[in-house]
């Protein structure tokens, strides 16, 4: 699958275009009813992309994003699979 990502955490959010969305989930955690992410596919995908305090200016930036990416399988996704870490607690797997 691919699409313009937007993953949120506690210190931002980050966008990227991705065919990876299914490398990012990790297992499935029970206790918190939410996937666990892949540390090194986040990593990977997201590591050098800017950082949003504000949703609007992440979304702003996913659209400008999805001028070059017309046709997406998920278009454009926010992921709140991170949202009680920051992101660099979620790429260090803590």
């Amino acid at each position: 699958m691919s699409g313009i990502y937007i993953l949120e955490s506690k210190d931002g959010f980050r966008v990227a275009y991705s065919k990876r969305y299914e490398d990012m989930l990790g297992s499935y955690d029970d206790s918190l009813m939410n996937y666990r992410l892949n540390a090194d596919a986040i990593k990977e995908i997201f590591g050098y992309k800017k950082t949003y305090t504000e949703y609007s200016d992440a979304l702003d930036a996913a659209l400008e994003v999805s001028r070059n990416y017309p046709e997406t399988d998920d278009g454009i996704f926010v992921m709140r699979h991170a949202l009680n870490k920051t992101f660099d607690e979620v790429v260090n797997d803590q």
